[in-house]
């Protein structure tokens, strides 16, 4: 399927009306215990998508994962499959709303939100447990991070991270090197 995408510049402002669909398809979210949350707040509005005889297309990009969910103005998701120019895209329905959230991965993002300063968004939420793939803290997911690196991250030297933060004093660091000459 084809149709006209716009994708927004940055700063520009937003019609309250873009985050319906958004703010609709959180509430139905909420209710389900098994799925990650999906907070409003935590998307930018990307673009908007215009489409022969099916509802306009909302795309929105997630701070966290940036992975994007598209949401059609009758509560419809879709993902992106295509585009044959700058200002056409193609998209595709999705089936149902554990693969939009997955395709987001904001089972990822519920897990890294716990880092933010806000913290998680739905405290006590429990991404599934997968195969191939251990638990973020556990044992196993520091062995697994060491294999694939090939360092035992808890020999790291303290030190080492202090020099490579810098320390302002050298005029490095938090300048980033950067003159206003």
């Amino acid at each position: 399927m084809s149709m006209t995408i716009r994708w927004l510049a940055l700063g520009e402002a937003t019609d309250a009306s873009c985050w319906r669909p958004l703010e609709q398809f959180a509430a139905i979210v909420a209710d389900r215990a098994d799925l990650p949350p999906v907070e409003p707040d935590d998307f930018l509005y990307c673009a908007v998508a215009t489409r022969d005889d099916l509802p306009t297309l909302h795309v929105y990009r997630h701070l966290i994962t940036q992975k994007y969910l598209s949401i059609d103005a009758s509560g419809g998701l879709w993902r992106y499959v295509g585009a044959a120019s700058a200002k056409t895209a193609r998209f595709t329905e999705i089936g149902g709303v554990a693969e939009a959230l997955d395709r987001a991965e904001l089972g990822r993002g519920e897990v890294l939100a716990a880092r933010t300063r806000r913290g998680r968004r739905k405290p006590g939420w429990v991404p599934p447990a997968r195969a191939d793939r251990p638990e973020p803290g556990s044992a196993s997911s520091s062995d697994a991070l060491a294999a694939e690196t090939g360092a035992d991250l808890a020999e790291a030297a303290p030190a080492e991270a202090a020099d490579d933060l810098g320390d302002g004093a050298s005029g490095e660091g938090s300048q980033g090197g950067a003159s206003d000459e």
